[in-house]
């Protein structure tokens, strides 16, 4: 239970270091919009300078969140490994699991966010 609880720690931080975005690294351009059916020219009704700070304001709040959600991993991430030191080496708590449980699910949503390019 110990190895496989020191297996969940590492890996949230692990996660934590590896979705940092890295030094020079940038934001995948996101392709334009499709034409439709409804809307053979591709075009909203909006000019090209309004489209641009629309999704300049949508990609920044995309990037905020993402920031965010990473800062939360990493207290979660500093709040587990304080409730391990602290607990027994023969018993664990629930608190344990269930903290290591929602960081888990916040790195699998911060893993999904960055891989779709903030789509």
């Amino acid at each position: 239970m110990k190895a496989q609880l020191g297996l969940a720690f590492l890996g949230s931080a692990l996660l934590v270091v590896l979705c940092r975005p890295h030094q020079g690294q940038t934001v995948p351009a996101i392709p334009p919009s499709v034409p439709t059916a409804t809307n053979p020219a591709g075009r909203s009704g909006l000019s090209a300078d309004q489209r641009a700070k629309m999704n300049s304001r949508r990609l920044r709040a995309a990037f905020q969140k993402l920031k965010s959600d990473s800062e939360k991993l990493a207290e979660g991430s500093a709040q587990l490994k304080e409730m391990v030191q602290n607990s027994s080496p023969h018993t664990y708590s629930i608190g344990i699991f269930k903290k290591a449980e929602e960081l888990e699910k916040l790195a699998r949503k911060i893993k999904k966010r960055v891989k779709r390019g903030f789509r």
